[in-house]
């Protein structure tokens, strides 16, 4: 690792002080949990290239340029583990373990950045469940 980061694509940081997070259509997500199949996929998807964290952070760097990113990440997690109930921290859920799979591209000005197809990719660990916590608990 290392070397100089050179982009940093976010829809950058919300008046009540949320980064790195995004409101995407539901139409983007679809889940299955019997199944244990989920996918979350976004086209054109409309955020800013910040150059590095620091600007994206604390500007008084480069201005922004606007950019486009797609992607599809794909789970398929079918190995079902014991459900979890914790009253003390107020915390349950079920789960499922298996594997992800992820594709993606960015535009940013006129140049385009894009990973191998999704059937190339694999993880090292994957999850999907149900959780209720805190005051949904």
């Amino acid at each position: 690792m290392g070397g100089t980061q050179i982009h940093d694509l976010n829809p950058g940081i919300a008046e009540n002080g949320l980064f790195w997070t995004a409101v995407v259509p539901a139409a983007s997500v679809q889940v299955n949990l019997a199944a244990g199949t989920a996918v979350v996929a976004l086209n054109d998807f409309h955020l800013k290239d910040y150059t590095d964290v620091v600007n994206g952070f604390l500007g008084g760097g480069p201005q922004p340029v606007p950019a486009t990113l797609s992607f599809k990440v794909q789970w398929t997690c079918t190995t079902a583990t014991p459900a979890f109930n914790n009253p003390g921290q107020r915390f349950r859920g079920t789960f499922k373990l298996g594997s992800a799979q992820m594709e993606w591209s960015a535009r940013i000005g006129d140049r385009e950045f894009r990973s191998r197809p999704l059937t190339t990719s694999s993880s090292d660990f994957a999850e999907l469940g149900h959780e209720e916590n805190g005051s949904f608990y």
